[in-house]
């Protein structure tokens, strides 16, 4: 049974992005508004997997590859990373786990509750 989690502040509407064989990176676009930075990401990953990395290192593809693997299981799901503070969400990469298999994240943003997102 996948764990269920509690949005607590202001979210951004959710978005999609395909992974290619390319490491790539959130937008300032998508993490600030306003010139704020989220504080948590909710990431789930879809259709094929993909590998990701935090700080400055950078995911590679393949079964010796570098980075964590976020699953797309049909059976159970999409599995799901939460990035708690700006820092991480800045320094989240990802690419498709294996050439050419590509893969998609869903991405909702969360803001401290009070921010101005107009």
């Amino acid at each position: 049974m996948r764990p269920v989690y509690i949005i607590g502040g202001i979210v951004t509407d959710t978005f999609r992005i395909t992974s290619t064989n390319a490491a790539q990176a959130f937008t300032s676009a998508q993490y600030r508004k306003n010139n704020i930075p989220a504080i948590r990401a909710r990431i789930s990953g879809e259709v094929n997997d993909i590998r990701y990395a935090l700080g400055s290192a950078t995911p590679t593809q393949g079964a010796t590859g570098l980075g964590h693997i976020l699953a797309a299981d049909a059976d159970l799901g999409p599995s799901e990373v939460i990035l708690n503070n700006p820092q991480q969400i800045q320094s989240f990469s990802f690419l498709s786990h294996t050439n050419n298999v590509h893969g998609g994240i869903q991405v909702t943003m969360e803001f401290e509750v009070g921010t101005d997102l107009t």
